[in-house]
């Protein structure tokens, strides 16, 4: 154990530990966290970057981790399902399901419009990850490399932002990162300093590979 006290860190863990994120979503953390630091650097975005966002995100202040995104939790699969054990007789019928007619190729959405835009999107979600042929083009063969960015992210916001030193984020990022395995972002002060120097290499490119995937 330290013998000495951390400094105490403004940052939400959210902020700058990445691990809870699902690989499906990857790409959309990427975008929204790094238009983040765009942002804290510029004081605005362009306009059309935000369609990559989840709905109803409040940019910038909100980490992307801290969004009430569409995607159903564990948790909640699992209490429904157990709701469902319990109530046989009950009669669900789902906010957004599939109709398939043969006047109209491919498929259509029923849609009860009397439930939120929250609970909609959640029902979409499912059926996107049921329906869809193929893994979506922008993520497509890059998920690692996202994550490594999430990473080096998280790096450089708890030293340049946090203003932590290097042994201190070692530290402070052992301990305060999700896992039981107390494991640092990085344990070799080089990686760190690199890190930061990957950060600022994208953040420079960062408008044109924006320009690139935004339609």
């Amino acid at each position: 154990m330290p013998d000495h006290q951390l400094p105490e860190v403004s940052l939400q863990d959210n902020e700058w530990d990445f691990s809870g994120c699902p690989v499906d979503e990857l790409f959309e953390c990427w975008v929204y966290e790094f238009a983040r630091e765009y942002h804290r650097r510029h004081g605005s975005i362009p306009e059309a970057w935000r369609i990559w966002f989840p709905f109803g995100a409040d940019f910038p202040q909100t980490p992307y981790l801290s969004v009430s995104r569409a995607a159903p939790s564990k948790e909640d699969v699992k209490l429904v399902s157990e709701w469902l054990d319990k109530h046989p007789e009950a009669i669900v019928t789902p906010p957004v399901s599939i109709v398939e007619t043969k006047s109209q190729p491919g498929l259509c959405l029923k849609i009860d419009w009397q439930f939120s835009d929250t609970v909609l999107l959640k029902w979409m979600r499912l059926i996107l990850k049921e329906k869809r042929p193929r893994p979506p083009a922008q993520g497509k063969g890059r998920p690692k490399e996202r994550e490594a960015d999430l990473i080096r992210l998280g790096a450089f916001r708890l030293v340049k932002i946090a203003n932590l030193n290097i042994s201190q984020a070692t530290e402070y990022s052992a301990s305060h990162k999700k896992g039981a395995i107390e494991i640092p972002l990085y344990a070799d002060q080089a990686e760190w300093s690199k890190a930061s120097a990957n950060v600022e290499r994208i953040m420079a490119g960062f408008s044109d590979e924006m320009e690139k995937l935004t339609p």
